[in-house]
């Protein structure tokens, strides 16, 4: 696995999508390379609850819920990541009782979340999906 990509690299300890109502519960996601986060859900996952993990060590976030809906991130340990600590770019997303330690101190985000103009794919969408709008 190559994980020294670029800016829009899709490596991750564990990398989901068009995921509904799943639970990620008492795992470690540990030690990736270059960019790559710990655990990673893009596009279209609904109703996720990620509880009781640890992401540690990682070359980019620690926990990345992206262009998704309607989650549950909770009691969660997450340190020594080289970027956001828990990313956001959902709606809906409750986010509560983890512990985020990064030792870049200031220089790298614990929590963020943001919106942008990307919106999810349509059901029927073929893939790749290219939003072209």
């Amino acid at each position: 696995l190559d994980t020294a990509c670029g800016a829009s690299c899709g490596a991750a300890a564990v990398k989901l999508n068009n995921m509904t109502g799943y639970t990620v519960k008492n795992s470690i996601f540990e030690n990736t390379n270059a960019r790559a986060g710990g655990l990673w859900c893009d596009i279209d996952c609904s109703s996720a609850v990620m509880v009781n993990n640890i992401s540690r060590n990682n070359g980019g976030h620690g926990i990345f819920y992206e262009i998704s809906s309607k989650g549950i991130i909770a009691n969660n340990l997450i340190y020594n990541n080289r970027s956001i600590g828990i990313n956001v770019y959902s709606s809906e997303v409750k986010v509560y009782n983890n512990t985020i330690i990064n030792p870049d101190g200031n220089s790298v985000e614990a929590f963020k979340v943001a919106d942008d103009d990307r919106p999810a794919p349509d059901k029927g969408a073929t893939w790749p999906y290219s939003n072209t709008e």
